[in-house]
């Protein structure tokens, strides 16, 4: 893959990398998805093209994260379907208009799902749930394993955050969660 821009003002540059993950969210931008590669970007790079072997567009490259004394880290970008989602909206709404979950999640590691009795390591693990924020008001709880949002399948945490970026309104928000040995449906009103 490359990276076209012009780090530290030099026009014109292109980096080469390696994809290392095409769903990476974090605690900060929990409700973003990010391809991460070892691509060596820089202030400059940000906005810019992320391109394929072939040149064809893949994301918009966002950010680096330096290591602790300064080592090379990853980079993040935003995978293309995600600009354009939020260009269309800014075009038509003149803002980008969702709700915010309020809810930390992460993947389920397969110690995890032997804990508790499931019989595979998908959805979407709740790590914190948040006060007074939709995810309370659904009745999620920390621990809950969260397998459908508004009738699609969530096999990850990568499928959580592309249904949170298509959610537009709490009315109605339907979750599936996995609670101990259960299988429990929340609803907004």
């Amino acid at each position: 893959m490359l990276a076209v821009g012009e780090p530290y003002g030099l026009g014109r540059s292109v980096a080469a990398g390696v994809v290392g993950a095409i769903d990476r969210h974090f605690p900060e931008d929990r409700e973003m998805l990010f391809i991460q590669s070892d691509l060596a970007l820089n202030p400059g790079n940000s906005g810019g093209p992320l391109l394929d072997s072939g040149g064809a567009l893949i994301g918009m490259n966002s950010r680096s994260i330096v290591g602790l004394f300064g080592t090379t880290g990853i980079s993040l970008s935003i995978p293309i379907e995600i600009v354009l989602q939020i260009v269309d909206e800014l075009r038509t709404e003149g803002r980008v208009a969702r709700p915010r979950l309020g809810a930390i999640f992460d993947d389920i590691t397969p110690a995890v799902a032997v804990l508790v009795q499931r019989p595979d390591a998908s959805g979407a693990l709740v790590v914190t749930v948040g006060s007074d924020t939709p995810a309370e008001r659904l009745g999620l709880q920390v621990g809950d394993i969260i397998v459908g949002m508004n009738g699609q399948a969530i096999a990850g945490s990568g499928d959580l955050v592309r249904a949170l970026l298509a959610w537009r309104s709490e009315r109605g928000t339907r979750m599936t969660v996995h609670r101990l040995s259960d299988v429990v449906e929340l609803q907004l009103p």
